[in-house]
């Protein structure tokens, strides 16, 4: 059926003003054709597999809405459950603050009657806090006189002194008898009843030196403590004695002492008065001459066996720790000399006195022992020039002394202690009345100086022998032990035996003197 002549085709060629058979020459071949059932299937089945997903999308968020909208429910609750609570809480504070405001009205309240019923008894008792405060300090007033009174008392007095005493350990508390603050690598003098440290004090330095404040605080406190029990008569005192006058008391008593000290170490020099003048009065006027001799040097003091051995310590510890720094190829580092690093191989420290016989602080005079070869006192030299990687907080300074004639340390069971061969001066050795140290003092050098053995090796090696001819006697006693017992026990069975046979006899016919019958009857 053909269209209307007054109906419009989009395609008419006299509308549009084209052909229509041009138009279908451009179009492709494709767009000519149908699409197959193939095609259309496939593409229902894309569409269908989307739906599904879709699908599946929307019941996952159904499943999380009412997962949401239960969660939503559960915080609403706790919500309200919180501020139920919060509420209760407010409306507890609320009434609290109302029963405070109300005791505080009625404490107001009552401070108020009081105020009145005072001012109603006025001049009746003293309890105000003005009074209060005056009692208060009229107490510590008295405290105080009190305490200044009871530190100037002599039962005081005489503890601080028994007290300064003990500490020290000296007889006196005079000058002389005052012991010095121990020099660097002495040993610290201790009590003999507890061997703890005794106290002393830098006497040329003040009182407020770290060390004699300590101490100062140290002895005050034992009066506290022990004063009573040490002076009984003191015992009120020290109970009345304020800390701060206590420690007061210690502190002049300390620059007493410590005057007392300067003034017999000053007495260095003294004064001669002449009536031989050279023609010149003095300033008094009287024709006399005063003159300053020196004083004769008062005799060291002997030192003694356990002073020189920590100082020997001392020593050498400082050489140690120069060595140990030193590069380990070092020559001085090398384990030759290893055997010399030991403490009794040490030369003395002596103290270095003055002209005047006054010990020189800081000071040793350092006596190597005669029998010291050159080669042991050179490796001593070199190693001296070293720097030390931790010096001191104290300069000490050592002399080289004149030589003193003790021989090698005595035996020890300590290899280690002992002199070996190489240190010690075959001059000196060749010495009449020297080769007697020889007997054990002395050992052989070692491999390192070109021996075969070491000496620590040959000791191993004898003591080991030792032990086995130990081992050898004890066993060997023992066999003779077992040997004389078991032949002992065998000479006993045989007396036993002949003593039986000689109260029996033997049991035969010959021996028998009754009837043949009888020999063998039972009874």
């Amino acid at each position: 059926m053909m269209p209307a002549s007054n109906q419009l085709s989009p395609i008419d060629p006299i509308l549009q003003g084209l052909s229509t058979e041009p138009i279908l020459g451009q179009l492709p071949a494709t767009a000519m054709r149908k699409p197959t059932l193939a095609a259309i299937t496939s593409k229902l089945q894309l569409t269908a597999s989307d739906l599904e997903a879709v699908q599946r999308r929307v019941k996952e968020l159904e499943v999380e809405n009412t997962t949401l909208k239960a969660n939503h429910q559960l915080l609403e609750g706790k919500v309200e459950e919180n501020l139920k609570k919060t509420k209760t809480v407010c409306e507890n504070i609320w009434n609290e603050l109302g029963q405070v405001k109300c005791a505080l009205e009625n404490s107001k309240k009552r401070r108020r009657d009081e105020e009145d019923e005072d001012e109603d008894d006025e001049g009746v008792g003293s309890s105000s806090e003005e009074d209060e405060d005056e009692r208060k300090v009229k107490e510590v007033v008295e405290a105080g006189e009190q305490s200044k009174k009871y530190a100037a008392t002599n039962a005081f007095k005489g503890v601080i002194r028994l007290m300064f005493q003990q500490a020290m350990g000296c007889p006196t508390l005079k000058g002389k008898d005052l012991p010095p603050y121990p020099e660097i690598e002495e040993e610290w003098p201790l009590r003999p009843s507890d061997s703890t440290k005794m106290t002393r004090f830098r006497w040329d330095r003040p009182f407020n030196n770290k060390d004699n404040w300590k101490n100062i605080l140290k002895i005050s406190t034992e009066i506290l403590q022990n004063g009573a029990q040490a002076l009984p008569e003191a015992a009120k005192a020290i109970t009345k004695v304020s800390e701060k006058d206590r420690i007061e008391k210690v502190r002049k008593k300390f620059t007493t002492l410590a005057q007392a000290y300067k003034t017999e170490i000053k007495k260095e020099t003294v004064v001669v008065v002449s009536d031989e003048s050279d023609g010149e009065a003095d300033e008094g006027g009287n024709g006399t001459t005063t003159k300053a001799i020196k004083k004769a040097p008062d005799p060291p003091v002997k030192q003694t066996k356990a002073t020189f051995q920590s100082r020997a310590k001392g020593k050498l510890a400082v050489r140690l720790r120069k060595r140990e720094a030193l590069p380990t190829d070092h020559r001085l580092r090398s384990k030759k000399y290893d055997t010399a690093m030991v403490a009794t191989l040490m030369s003395d420290d002596e103290d270095a006195y003055d002209d005047l016989g006054k010990k020189i602080p800081h000071r040793f005079v350092s006596r190597p022992p005669a029998y010291r070869s050159q080669g042991l006192e050179t490796f001593y030299q070199d190693l001296d020039k070293e720097k030390d990687p931790q010096p001191g907080d104290w300069y000490l300074e050592r002399v080289v002394g004149e030589t003193k004639d003790t021989p090698p340390p005595a035996s020890s069971s300590k290899f280690e202690n002992k002199a070996r061969r190489w240190m010690v001066s075959t001059v000196w050795l060749a010495k009449d009345g020297n080769g007697k140290y020889d007997d054990g003092r002395i050992i052989d050098s070692g491999i390192l100086w070109g021996d075969a053995k070491d000496p620590e090796d040959v000791q191993r090696l004898l003591k080991r022998v030792k032990l086995e001819k130990e081992e050898q006697a004890v066993k060997k006693e023992k066999d003779a032990l077992k040997t004389g017992m078991e032949k002992s026990k065998g000479k006993g069975k045989a007396k036993a035996k002949a003593k039986n046979g000689a109260n029996l006899g033997p049991l035969t016919s010959r021996s028998w003197s009754g009837p043949p019958s009888d020999m063998y009857d039972s009874g």
